[in-house]
């Protein structure tokens, strides 16, 4: 059964409870005290084998700057001087060998007494400290201070051995290059003279900037030009529909009008005197009606005077058509010339451009051997300061005396961090495999991954006892709401086969007897039921009346087995079926019904059907055997309003797990 993935289902590896760690390392802290000892038990016995007596002496060396404070005295006569390389021949394999010889050092190899030697310098100082530790008291001393004097014997003959021979390199070299220079520098001055030119690159700016504004003033002219022509075209156009005279004045005279004008006024004075039916009155309303009608007939009038000329709007026309021909003729003109301007400035471009070329060539030249003239002189200049200033850079500053009191040790160090090594190992262990468990522990992977609301965790007590019974009521009440005269179906299943099966039902059932409902437990099983005296069912088919024959256990509670024959893992019940057997189970007069279902993974079809048909689940988990996986394979299969029938139960919770 393929379902879309309910949206409050959220099973995701990183999704982890803080407390869940808290709570594996408060049940695992007799293991993480162990574990610490045990290793700081190692390492006591490493620093007791490793750790022995030994002795160590500093001698100091100090290197004395050659800057000279006055600028008008000769300039700085020294070397840049790199510290880590001095540091670095301290120990070389050529002076650890002349220690051995000096100190008669016989069976001790230039490898030993590196690692018992070690070199510092002081922060921003010029002081080097030289440590040697040995087991012998008085050796520390000779070692330190017979090294240093090595050191210094040595370190002027070390650095300078190359110096001269590089110097006299490129005092040659220098010569080479200042004759080249000059041979340049006085072929770029014949070049510009042979073309009598005083600067190429300001002389090619100036004919770009000029070639630029003739450009424009080309694109200007041209924008000019289509104007012209638009507007010669335009009213060229208009000329063609414009007639050459018009009418100028023209008048018109209605007798009619004036007639009708004289006669409303005549009407107007006989009504002074006479009535309206009186026939002077009635006889001239006639005449008006007659002349109205005329008039009214005749809408258009001829004028009786036309005057003709010659049309002002065309002359005028004609005047700004000429004006813009000539215009248009000088912008063509204009245009002309400036093509001719700009191709002599292309030409004289390219001509400088090639020019430009040869001359770069000899520029890049001239740059490249000034270029190697600055850094052979610079160079020079360096090896010279080298050769002054190197010449007893170094002094004893402070010889190594005998000690008097051995190398600190480091045993309660060694203890600690072992320690500290087996403490972080187990807590990183216990933490890791918490993380990849994927049992079920708390309320945390019920509510928060899986979005069932009210679960109950029982704690790792004696079944059936009264703290495990106590924590369950608040889970029962939950449940014991019945409000309508239906009865109340209650499914009862986990994910896998439980330890103790049906605690969680017998729970159940005692707050229900307790409140005298009335109850018909449904037990499912999978052998027949006919041996323990109960009558089997089968609800997987519709139900008979002949074979429905509960059996009365107790006053109120009825019971029914139902026999499991076959493996609902392969095969898929009727899902019609199995609505009618819940239709017909809400038909019978029972408070409460409750079925036991098989574990989810023994029936992988079955129990997804008769968790959507029923009013609760009761979701029945094991500490850390219950698997979330299976948990989000079986919720997979549901609706999302299949959900919130669901409560959930965890049996067996460690007192450390619950919260």
């Amino acid at each position: 059964m393929e379902t879309e993935t309910p949206k409050r289902i959220k099973e995701n590896f990183f999704l982890i409870e803080p407390l869940r760690i808290v709570a594996a390392l408060r049940e695992k802290l007799l293991y993480i005290l162990v574990t610490v000892i045990l290793f700081a038990a190692l390492g006591a016995y490493i620093a007791i084998k490793k750790e022995s007596k030994s002795w160590s002496a500093t001698s100091k060396i100090i290197r004395y700057s050659k800057q000279i404070s006055q600028s008008s005295d000769v300039p700085y006569q020294f070397q840049n001087f790199n510290y880590e390389t001095a540091l670095e021949t301290i120990r070389t394999r050529s002076n650890l060998i002349e220690l051995i010889r000096r100190l008669d050092l016989n069976g001790t190899t230039p490898e030993e007494l590196y690692s018992q030697f070690e070199i510092k310098r002081g922060r921003n100082s010029d002081i080097i400290e030289i440590i040697f530790t040995s087991p012998d008291q008085k050796l520390a001393a000779k070692g330190a201070n017979t090294l240093s004097q090595i050191f210094i014997d040595n370190f002027y003959r070390v650095q300078n051995a190359a110096i001269e021979r590089i110097y006299e390199y490129y005092n040659q070299n220098k010569i080479k290059k200042e004759q080249e220079f000059y041979k340049t520098k006085e072929a770029m001055n014949a070049f510009l003279k042979e073309h009598n030119l005083t600067s190429l690159e300001s002389e090619i700016s100036i004919n770009y900037t000029l070639l630029n504004k003739l450009e424009q003033k080309k694109l200007q002219i041209q924008t000019d030009i289509t104007a012209y022509k638009t507007s010669i075209k335009a009213i060229e156009d208009s000329l063609h529909g414009i007639p050459e005279e018009v009418k100028l004045r023209y008048a018109i005279r209605s007798a009619n009008k004036k007639t009708l004008e004289l006669k409303e006024k005549e009407l107007q004075r006989l009504k002074e005197v006479y009535t309206d039916e009186h026939p002077k009155v009635q006889m001239l309303e006639s005449e008006l009606r007659q002349i109205r009608k005329t008039i009214k007939e005749n809408k258009t009038a001829e004028p009786d005077e036309v005057t003709y000329g010659t049309n002002p709007i065309k002359s005028e026309l004609r005047v700004v058509l000429g004006k813009t021909k000539i215009e248009y003729t000088t912008a063509l003109n204009i245009q002309k010339a400036l093509k001719g301007q700009i191709e002599g400035v292309k030409q004289k471009l390219e001509y400088l451009t090639t020019l430009n070329k040869e001359f770069l060539k000899l520029k890049r030249a001239k740059d490249e051997a000034h270029s190697q003239l600055d850094l052979i002189s610079k160079r020079l200049y360096d090896l010279k300061i080298s050769i002054g200033s190197s010449k007893e850079d170094f002094k004893l500053f402070e010889p190594a005396k005998v000690p008097k009191f051995p190398k600190p040790s480091y045993k309660k160090v060694i203890v600690i961090l072992f320690a500290f090594l087996g403490g972080f190992l187990s807590v990183l262990i216990i933490t890791v495999r918490e993380l990849l468990h994927n049992g079920i522990k708390t309320k945390f992977d019920l509510e928060t991954r899986f979005g069932i609301t009210d679960v109950v965790q029982l704690p790792k007590e004696k079944l059936l006892s009264s703290e495990s019974r106590q924590v369950f009521s608040f889970l029962a009440n939950n449940i014991i709401n019945k409000d309508t005269d239906r009865p109340h179906i209650i499914t009862v299943g986990a994910d896998t086969t439980p330890k103790h099966p049906g605690h969680i039902t017998d729970m159940l059932m005692e707050h229900l007897i307790y409140q005298k409902h009335k109850v018909l437990h449904i037990s499912a099983s999978y052998v027949p039921c006919t041996k323990n005296g109960i009558n089997e069912i089968d609800l997987i088919s519709p139900l008979e009346p002949q074979t429905f024959k509960p059996h009365k256990e107790k006053t109120n509670v009825y019971a029914l087995c139902w026999y499991l024959k076959d493996n609902y893992s392969i095969f898929i019940p009727n899902k019609e079926h199995i609505e009618k057997v819940f239709k017909a189970l809400r038909e019978f007069d029972y408070d409460y019904i409750i079925i036991d279902l098989p574990s989810y993974y023994d029936a992988k079809h079955l129990v997804p059907m008769f968790v959507e048909q029923a009013d609760t689940f009761l979701l029945c988990t094991e500490f850390k055997t219950s698997k979330r996986k299976v948990i989000h394979e079986f919720l997979l299969q549901l609706k999302e309003e299949s959900l919130d029938k669901i409560k959930g139960v965890i049996s067996e919770t460690r007192k450390y797990y619950i919260y």
